[in-house]
């Protein structure tokens, strides 16, 4: 008796934690297959002890293992049943909390056109597939409450409620799409006339915005530089903030289901624009760049600014030029040739600039100073102890 109670202990215990370790990838139907085999095991142990044995003049009464097993497999069962019901409690709360927030979603109001196309994309995609998910774990909770009480273990009267609320809780969820997709057609109507009455407040702009660029090209007197940019800067800033304007109207008609409105002119505005644009910035850059890049002291020099200007000046004053023939060249004659000016300017820079390069290249050596210095003549090699007086200028002297 006492070799088989500490058997059973045992493997009890064993059992227990081996369930404890892998409750969290078990199903509840795993649980219950495990239980069964359980109780599979203590039958064949029980059909192997007679009821009673007679040992020469003693008779034994088995009764106490009989009832010894019987006990062990109470415990095994009420165990095993504890976590089928902690399992559906878990699944409960889960799905609850899923459908909150499809509740959630449906109380959303939208203010845009935008707000609203993605709360119809969710509950006419996305939210059927939650709902599916929710329908399909009452189903799976019922089975489960179902198993425990025909072990006679009965819900709480909390888990009672919860169960009720996500059992209706589908049908609520369809009621309410219901009414949200006729509010969706009077929202509709309301977001296209508000947007129709901003559109012709953009109208303007955009014709006024006309008239601003052509003045623009009054500037011609590159000596200016400073004050003209910065008007240009303005004024891009403007296009470009109408031109994403009129890509969220142009969005919000396909999201309506409206007719696009044609918003090329803006392309040309731009097309116009840009060539005198990105004139001026690039004076502005060599204004306010040239004098660092040939005098700064050999570490200040801004090289970055310095290889950006010297990639695209030549390219955006040849645009340049040929935009102002094209348009119509009498009217721009000062202003072709101050770009014939800064043109002699800016190859002379850009002669210049390779030099600038190769010199602030991280690998150069005091060795490769030493063998410019002997190839420049100089009395000294230029060293790096010395670069807070070596400069651009200096250098091609």
């Amino acid at each position: 008796y006492e070799e088989i109670n500490n058997q059973i202990n045992t493997w009890f215990k064993v059992f227990l934690n081996k369930i404890e370790t892998d409750k969290s990838k078990l199903s509840v139907q795993d649980l219950l297959e495990r239980l069964d085999n359980q109780k599979s095991a203590l039958n064949k142990i029980r059909e192997r002890l007679p009821m009673s044995i007679d040992v020469s003049w003693f008779h034994i009464d088995n009764e106490e293992v009989f009832l010894f097993l019987s006990e062990i497999e109470s415990q095994v069962e009420t165990e095993v049943l504890k976590l089928v019901e902690e399992m559906g409690r878990v699944q409960l709360n889960n799905s609850l909390k899923e459908l909150k927030g499809i509740k959630m979603r449906m109380k959303e109001r939208p203010t845009t056109v935008e707000e609203q196309a993605v709360l119809e994309e969710y509950i006419n995609g996305q939210m059927k597939t939650e709902l599916e998910s929710v329908k399909n774990s009452v189903i799976s909770i019922r089975e489960i409450y179902a198993i425990l009480e025909s072990k006679k273990i009965k819900l709480i009267q909390d888990d009672q409620k919860k169960l009720w609320q996500l059992i209706g809780g589908p049908k609520e969820v369809v009621n309410a799409k219901t009414e949200m997709e006729n509010d969706f057609e009077a929202s509709r109507k309301i977001l296209y006339k508000e947007m129709t009455a901003e559109q012709m407040k953009f109208d303007l702009e955009v014709e006024s915005l006309h008239s601003t660029v052509d003045s623009f090209e009054r500037y011609q007197n590159p000596m200016d530089w400073k004050d003209v940019f910065q008007q240009g800067q303005d004024l891009n800033d403007r296009i470009s903030k109408l031109v994403e304007k009129a890509a969220v109207y142009n969005r919000r008609e396909v999201l309506l289901g409206k007719k696009i409105t044609d918003y090329s002119e803006l392309k040309t505005l731009v097309k116009n624009f840009a060539p005198l644009f990105n004139f001026w910035r690039i004076v502005t850059d060599w204004e306010t760049g040239r004098d660092g890049w040939m005098n700064d002291s050999w570490g200040n020099i801004n090289l970055k600014s310095a290889k950006v200007f010297n990639e695209e000046c030549l390219s955006v004053l040849s645009t340049t030029n040929s935009f102002l023939n094209n348009k119509n060249s009498k009217s721009f004659q000062r202003l072709i040739k101050g770009i014939d000016r800064l043109k002699s300017e800016f190859l002379e820079f850009a002669n210049r600039a390779p030099i600038l390069f190769a010199l602030k290249e991280p690998g150069m050596q005091p060795r490769h100073w030493e063998a410019i210095s002997q190839k420049l003549g100089r009395d000294s090699a230029i060293s790096p102890t010395k670069m807070h007086d070596l400069t651009l200028s200096k250098l091609l002297l």
